[in-house]
């Protein structure tokens, strides 16, 4: 659950630099 969780913040990280470039 954990590296779940981790992996969805990292994701939506990922996402947002993509939405600024």
């Amino acid at each position: 659950m954990h590296y779940a969780f981790r992996t969805l913040a990292y994701t939506l990280i990922n996402l947002r630099h993509y939405c600024r470039n």
